[in-house]
Protein backbone atom coordinates (compact mmCIF):
# COMPACT_ATOMS: atom_id res chain seq x y z
CA UNK A 1 0.00 0.00 0.00
CA UNK A 2 2.90 2.51 0.74
CA UNK A 3 4.59 2.07 -2.31
CA UNK A 4 1.47 2.48 -4.18
CA UNK A 5 0.44 6.28 -2.41
CA UNK A 6 4.20 7.06 -3.05
CA UNK A 7 3.71 6.12 -7.07
CA UNK A 8 0.49 8.55 -7.00
CA UNK A 9 1.86 11.21 -4.70
CA UNK A 10 5.04 10.98 -7.80
CA UNK A 11 2.20 11.37 -10.07
CA UNK A 12 1.21 14.12 -8.83
CA UNK A 13 4.57 15.87 -8.97
CA UNK A 14 5.19 15.10 -12.52
CA UNK A 15 5.19 18.73 -14.33
CA UNK A 16 2.99 19.11 -17.17
CA UNK A 17 5.47 20.47 -19.74
CA UNK A 18 7.13 17.78 -21.90
CA UNK A 19 10.83 17.67 -22.87
CA UNK A 20 11.79 18.88 -26.69
CA UNK A 21 14.06 20.77 -28.88
CA UNK A 22 13.49 24.18 -29.91
CA UNK A 23 14.93 25.72 -33.32
CA UNK A 24 14.45 29.45 -34.64
CA UNK A 25 14.64 30.59 -37.89
CA UNK A 26 13.83 34.02 -39.71
CA UNK A 27 13.06 34.64 -43.34
CA UNK A 28 14.39 38.01 -44.47
CA UNK A 29 11.40 39.79 -46.58
CA UNK A 30 11.98 40.18 -50.49
CA UNK A 31 10.86 43.08 -52.75
CA UNK A 32 6.97 43.45 -52.66
CA UNK A 33 6.44 41.16 -50.07
CA UNK A 34 3.59 41.69 -47.76
CA UNK A 35 5.47 41.55 -44.54
CA UNK A 36 8.16 43.11 -42.27
CA UNK A 37 9.03 40.45 -40.45
CA UNK A 38 8.89 36.81 -40.36
CA UNK A 39 10.39 34.53 -37.30
CA UNK A 40 9.18 31.31 -36.52
CA UNK A 41 9.94 28.82 -33.33
CA UNK A 42 9.97 24.62 -34.21
CA UNK A 43 9.52 22.64 -31.30
CA UNK A 44 9.82 18.79 -31.79
CA UNK A 45 9.43 16.13 -28.74
CA UNK A 46 12.32 14.31 -26.98
CA UNK A 47 13.88 11.65 -29.49
CA UNK A 48 10.99 11.63 -31.81
CA UNK A 49 12.13 9.47 -34.72
CA UNK A 50 9.92 10.55 -37.88
CA UNK A 51 7.81 13.63 -37.66
CA UNK A 52 4.35 13.14 -39.39
CA UNK A 53 3.21 16.84 -39.36
CA UNK A 54 3.50 20.26 -37.58
CA UNK A 55 1.11 22.00 -36.06
CA UNK A 56 1.36 25.38 -36.83
CA UNK A 57 0.54 28.51 -34.35
CA UNK A 58 -0.14 32.10 -35.70
CA UNK A 59 -1.01 34.57 -32.79
CA UNK A 60 -3.17 37.55 -33.43
CA UNK A 61 -2.38 40.89 -35.18
CA UNK A 62 1.01 42.00 -34.99
CA UNK A 63 2.01 39.54 -31.28
CA UNK A 64 4.86 37.46 -30.78
CA UNK A 65 3.89 33.64 -31.03
CA UNK A 66 7.20 32.27 -30.74
CA UNK A 67 6.32 31.15 -27.10
CA UNK A 68 3.28 29.45 -28.29
CA UNK A 69 5.34 26.56 -28.70
CA UNK A 70 5.78 26.01 -24.70
CA UNK A 71 1.92 25.21 -23.89
CA UNK A 72 1.69 21.81 -22.48
CA UNK A 73 -1.38 21.02 -24.29
CA UNK A 74 -0.03 21.52 -27.61
CA UNK A 75 3.02 20.10 -26.96
CA UNK A 76 0.82 17.17 -25.45
CA UNK A 77 -0.81 16.91 -28.60
CA UNK A 78 2.00 17.03 -30.48
CA UNK A 79 3.57 14.33 -28.68
CA UNK A 80 0.74 11.98 -29.40
CA UNK A 81 0.66 11.88 -32.94
CA UNK A 82 4.60 12.48 -33.40
CA UNK A 83 4.06 16.36 -34.85
CA UNK A 84 6.20 19.03 -34.41
CA UNK A 85 5.19 22.57 -33.00
CA UNK A 86 5.82 26.05 -34.70
CA UNK A 87 5.05 29.04 -33.31
CA UNK A 88 5.13 32.19 -35.51
CA UNK A 89 5.60 35.92 -35.88
CA UNK A 90 4.00 37.67 -38.66
CA UNK A 91 4.12 41.32 -38.82
CA UNK A 92 3.64 44.26 -41.56
CA UNK A 93 3.28 47.61 -42.10
CA UNK A 94 -0.42 47.32 -42.87
CA UNK A 95 -2.28 44.48 -41.83
CA UNK A 96 -2.33 42.24 -45.15
CA UNK A 97 0.53 40.20 -43.88
CA UNK A 98 -2.76 37.84 -43.60
CA UNK A 99 -2.63 37.12 -47.04
CA UNK A 100 -0.42 34.58 -47.38
CA UNK A 101 -0.18 34.17 -50.91
CA UNK A 102 1.36 38.25 -51.08
CA UNK A 103 4.16 36.89 -49.18
CA UNK A 104 4.25 35.35 -45.87
CA UNK A 105 3.17 31.82 -47.32
CA UNK A 106 5.96 31.67 -48.89
CA UNK A 107 7.90 32.42 -45.92
CA UNK A 108 6.34 29.84 -43.92
CA UNK A 109 7.08 27.06 -46.64
CA UNK A 110 11.21 28.80 -46.52
CA UNK A 111 10.90 28.69 -42.79
CA UNK A 112 10.15 24.95 -42.72
CA UNK A 113 12.66 24.18 -45.50
CA UNK A 114 15.81 25.39 -43.55
CA UNK A 115 14.22 24.05 -39.78
CA UNK A 116 14.14 20.95 -41.43
CA UNK A 117 17.92 20.94 -42.51
CA UNK A 118 18.72 22.60 -38.69
CA UNK A 119 16.82 20.33 -37.11
CA UNK A 120 17.84 17.16 -39.05
CA UNK A 121 14.56 15.98 -40.14
CA UNK A 122 14.63 16.53 -43.53
CA UNK A 123 11.31 14.85 -44.11
CA UNK A 124 9.78 18.49 -41.94
CA UNK A 125 10.04 20.16 -45.30
CA UNK A 126 7.32 18.58 -46.90
CA UNK A 127 5.03 17.54 -43.86
CA UNK A 128 1.28 18.23 -44.43
CA UNK A 129 0.30 21.06 -41.60
CA UNK A 130 -2.49 21.68 -39.11
CA UNK A 131 -3.09 25.57 -38.60
CA UNK A 132 -4.86 26.70 -35.34
CA UNK A 133 -4.93 31.21 -35.33
CA UNK A 134 -6.23 33.51 -33.56
CA UNK A 135 -7.90 36.76 -35.37
CA UNK A 136 -5.84 37.94 -38.14
CA UNK A 137 -3.65 34.57 -37.48
CA UNK A 138 -6.91 32.39 -38.14
CA UNK A 139 -7.39 34.65 -41.08
CA UNK A 140 -3.79 33.70 -42.16
CA UNK A 141 -4.36 30.07 -41.87
CA UNK A 142 -7.91 29.97 -44.08
CA UNK A 143 -6.13 32.46 -46.55
CA UNK A 144 -2.88 29.33 -46.34
CA UNK A 145 -5.24 26.91 -46.69
CA UNK A 146 -7.21 28.66 -49.95
CA UNK A 147 -3.29 29.19 -51.47
CA UNK A 148 -2.16 25.60 -50.43
CA UNK A 149 -4.76 23.37 -49.78
CA UNK A 150 -3.13 19.93 -50.42
CA UNK A 151 -0.44 20.83 -47.69
CA UNK A 152 -3.38 21.24 -44.85
CA UNK A 153 -4.49 18.63 -42.63
CA UNK A 154 -7.22 21.17 -41.35
CA UNK A 155 -7.28 24.77 -40.17
CA UNK A 156 -8.85 26.45 -36.63
CA UNK A 157 -9.48 30.33 -37.13
CA UNK A 158 -10.59 31.68 -34.07
CA UNK A 159 -12.57 34.68 -33.87
CA UNK A 160 -11.20 36.45 -37.18
CA UNK A 161 -13.80 38.10 -39.46
CA UNK A 162 -11.50 39.08 -42.56
CA UNK A 163 -11.50 36.62 -45.11
CA UNK A 164 -10.80 37.72 -48.45
CA UNK A 165 -9.34 34.43 -50.78
CA UNK A 166 -11.66 32.84 -52.79
CA UNK A 167 -12.49 28.74 -51.77
CA UNK A 168 -12.51 26.28 -54.09
CA UNK A 169 -13.61 22.50 -53.86
CA UNK A 170 -9.85 21.36 -52.66
CA UNK A 171 -9.83 24.34 -49.94
CA UNK A 172 -13.36 23.55 -49.04
CA UNK A 173 -12.57 19.56 -48.73
CA UNK A 174 -10.01 20.79 -45.65
CA UNK A 175 -11.71 20.54 -42.58
CA UNK A 176 -12.22 23.76 -40.52
CA UNK A 177 -13.07 24.97 -37.23
CA UNK A 178 -14.60 28.86 -36.86
CA UNK A 179 -14.86 30.16 -33.68
CA UNK A 180 -17.18 33.30 -32.90
CA UNK A 181 -17.23 35.23 -30.19
CA UNK A 182 -20.96 36.27 -29.47
CA UNK A 183 -20.20 39.54 -27.96
CA UNK A 184 -17.68 40.05 -30.31
CA UNK A 185 -17.84 43.39 -32.86
CA UNK A 186 -20.78 42.70 -35.21
CA UNK A 187 -19.13 42.94 -38.09
CA UNK A 188 -16.67 40.23 -37.23
CA UNK A 189 -19.72 37.72 -36.03
CA UNK A 190 -21.88 38.62 -39.65
CA UNK A 191 -18.48 38.24 -41.44
CA UNK A 192 -17.48 34.62 -40.10
CA UNK A 193 -21.29 33.45 -39.93
CA UNK A 194 -21.44 34.43 -43.81
CA UNK A 195 -18.06 32.82 -44.63
CA UNK A 196 -19.49 29.62 -42.97
CA UNK A 197 -23.12 29.49 -44.21
CA UNK A 198 -21.69 30.28 -47.82
CA UNK A 199 -19.14 27.47 -48.01
CA UNK A 200 -20.88 24.91 -46.15
CA UNK A 201 -23.78 25.00 -48.54
CA UNK A 202 -21.17 24.54 -51.40
CA UNK A 203 -20.26 21.25 -49.07
CA UNK A 204 -17.17 22.41 -46.92
CA UNK A 205 -16.49 20.35 -43.58
CA UNK A 206 -16.47 22.87 -41.82
CA UNK A 207 -17.69 23.41 -38.10
CA UNK A 208 -18.51 26.91 -36.77
CA UNK A 209 -18.59 27.39 -33.08
CA UNK A 210 -20.17 30.54 -30.67
CA UNK A 211 -18.32 30.85 -27.91
CA UNK A 212 -21.48 32.58 -25.32
CA UNK A 213 -20.69 35.57 -23.27
CA UNK A 214 -17.46 35.99 -24.78
CA UNK A 215 -15.83 38.69 -26.96
CA UNK A 216 -12.86 38.32 -29.57
CA UNK A 217 -10.63 37.24 -26.92
CA UNK A 218 -9.23 33.43 -26.80
CA UNK A 219 -11.85 32.14 -24.19
CA UNK A 220 -12.23 28.66 -23.66
CA UNK A 221 -11.93 28.11 -27.08
CA UNK A 222 -8.60 25.49 -26.74
CA UNK A 223 -9.97 22.11 -25.37
CA UNK A 224 -12.69 21.70 -28.69
CA UNK A 225 -9.98 23.11 -30.82
CA UNK A 226 -7.41 20.25 -29.48
CA UNK A 227 -10.29 18.13 -29.53
CA UNK A 228 -11.32 18.77 -33.33
CA UNK A 229 -7.72 18.31 -34.19
CA UNK A 230 -6.87 15.10 -32.18
CA UNK A 231 -10.19 13.52 -34.13
CA UNK A 232 -9.42 15.39 -37.52
CA UNK A 233 -5.53 14.10 -37.67
CA UNK A 234 -5.60 10.40 -37.91
CA UNK A 235 -8.35 10.55 -40.60
CA UNK A 236 -6.34 12.79 -43.06
CA UNK A 237 -3.11 11.53 -42.46
CA UNK A 238 -1.74 9.59 -45.60
CA UNK A 239 -1.57 5.36 -45.20
CA UNK A 240 1.41 3.53 -45.49
CA UNK A 241 2.47 3.78 -48.82
CA UNK A 242 0.94 7.31 -49.69
CA UNK A 243 2.05 10.86 -50.00
CA UNK A 244 -1.37 12.81 -50.42
CA UNK A 245 -4.02 13.35 -47.60
CA UNK A 246 -6.81 11.37 -47.06
CA UNK A 247 -10.22 12.77 -48.07
CA UNK A 248 -12.90 12.88 -44.91
CA UNK A 249 -16.06 12.66 -47.22
CA UNK A 250 -16.20 8.85 -46.58
CA UNK A 251 -16.16 9.34 -42.90
CA UNK A 252 -19.52 8.93 -40.82
CA UNK A 253 -19.42 12.49 -39.63
CA UNK A 254 -21.75 13.99 -37.06
CA UNK A 255 -24.09 17.00 -37.71
CA UNK A 256 -24.72 20.06 -35.04
CA UNK A 257 -27.62 21.94 -35.38
CA UNK A 258 -26.66 26.01 -34.89
CA UNK A 259 -29.69 26.66 -33.59
CA UNK A 260 -30.95 23.81 -31.00
CA UNK A 261 -27.52 23.01 -30.46
CA UNK A 262 -28.65 19.15 -31.08
CA UNK A 263 -26.17 16.58 -32.06
CA UNK A 264 -26.98 13.56 -34.67
CA UNK A 265 -24.90 11.12 -36.72
CA UNK A 266 -25.17 12.58 -40.20
CA UNK A 267 -27.20 9.07 -41.06
CA UNK A 268 -29.75 10.30 -38.43
CA UNK A 269 -29.46 13.89 -38.81
CA UNK A 270 -32.51 15.03 -39.50
CA UNK A 271 -32.47 18.89 -40.65
CA UNK A 272 -30.50 20.42 -43.85
CA UNK A 273 -27.22 18.90 -43.36
CA UNK A 274 -25.47 21.50 -45.44
CA UNK A 275 -26.74 24.21 -42.66
CA UNK A 276 -25.32 22.25 -39.67
CA UNK A 277 -21.56 22.24 -37.78
CA UNK A 278 -19.68 19.20 -39.09
CA UNK A 279 -17.93 17.50 -36.71
CA UNK A 280 -15.71 14.54 -37.35
CA UNK A 281 -16.97 12.18 -34.12
CA UNK A 282 -18.99 11.74 -31.70
CA UNK A 283 -16.92 12.81 -28.89
CA UNK A 284 -15.88 15.86 -30.60
CA UNK A 285 -19.81 16.52 -31.30
CA UNK A 286 -20.39 15.95 -27.77
CA UNK A 287 -17.66 18.90 -26.40
CA UNK A 288 -19.04 21.03 -29.49
CA UNK A 289 -22.74 20.62 -28.07
CA UNK A 290 -20.95 21.49 -24.74
CA UNK A 291 -19.37 24.21 -25.71
CA UNK A 292 -21.90 26.38 -27.80
CA UNK A 293 -24.40 25.67 -25.34
CA UNK A 294 -26.27 28.34 -23.75
CA UNK A 295 -26.85 28.61 -20.11
CA UNK A 296 -30.11 31.01 -20.44
CA UNK A 297 -31.85 29.13 -22.89
CA UNK A 298 -32.03 25.71 -20.39
CA UNK A 299 -35.80 25.91 -20.44
CA UNK A 300 -36.02 25.72 -23.56
CA UNK A 301 -33.38 23.10 -24.62
CA UNK A 302 -31.56 20.33 -23.72
CA UNK A 303 -29.26 21.30 -20.23
CA UNK A 304 -25.42 20.72 -20.34
CA UNK A 305 -25.52 17.49 -18.01
CA UNK A 306 -21.39 17.19 -19.23
CA UNK A 307 -20.48 20.38 -17.60
CA UNK A 308 -21.65 19.63 -14.47
CA UNK A 309 -20.43 15.91 -14.50
CA UNK A 310 -17.29 17.21 -15.08
CA UNK A 311 -17.21 19.18 -11.98
CA UNK A 312 -18.17 16.68 -9.80
CA UNK A 313 -16.06 14.90 -10.97
CA UNK A 314 -12.70 17.10 -10.79
CA UNK A 315 -14.28 17.51 -6.99
CA UNK A 316 -13.94 13.79 -6.65
CA UNK A 317 -11.09 13.58 -7.88
CA UNK A 318 -9.68 16.01 -5.79
CA UNK A 319 -10.78 14.76 -2.71
CA UNK A 320 -9.52 11.25 -3.68
CA UNK A 321 -6.02 12.76 -4.20
CA UNK A 322 -6.15 14.73 -0.78
CA UNK A 323 -6.97 11.66 0.98
CA UNK A 324 -3.91 9.58 -0.42
CA UNK A 325 -1.45 12.45 0.33
CA UNK A 326 -3.09 12.50 3.98
CA UNK A 327 -2.30 8.81 3.76
CA UNK A 328 1.07 8.81 2.76
CA UNK A 329 1.97 11.32 4.97
CA UNK A 330 0.64 9.22 7.70
CA UNK A 331 2.24 5.98 6.86
CA UNK A 332 5.77 8.17 6.15
CA UNK A 333 5.64 9.98 9.67
CA UNK A 334 4.56 6.72 11.56
CA UNK A 335 7.82 4.80 12.49
CA UNK A 336 9.42 8.24 13.75
CA UNK A 337 6.50 9.22 15.92
CA UNK A 338 6.83 6.16 17.46
CA UNK A 339 10.05 6.59 18.63
CA UNK A 340 8.93 10.09 20.36
CA UNK A 341 5.85 8.55 22.22
CA UNK A 342 7.10 7.41 25.53
CA UNK A 343 7.38 3.81 25.78
CA UNK A 344 4.20 1.71 27.80
CA UNK A 345 5.28 -0.07 30.81
CA UNK A 346 5.46 -3.96 30.13
CA UNK A 347 3.24 -6.24 31.55
CA UNK A 348 5.37 -8.56 34.25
Amino acid sequence: MRKYLLLLFAIFLIPSSISGATVDEAIEPKPGDNFTEARFRLWLPENVQRVRGVFVLVPWFQRDGLNLVDEPRWQQLATKWNFGLLGCTLRGKEDAYYLADKGTGSALLEALAKLAVESKHPEIKDVPLAMWGHSAGGQFNYNFTAWAPDRVIAFIAVKGGYYHATTDSRSRSVPALFFIGEKDESIRVQNITELFQTNRRRGAFWCLAVEPNEGHGIGKTLDLALAFFDAVVPLRLPTAGQRTLRSVDQTPAWLGNLSSYEIASAASYSAAANEAAWLPDEVTAQKWKDFVWRGDLAKETVGPAAPAATNQKFIAGLLIATLLIAGLIILTIRKPLRRLLPKRPSAS
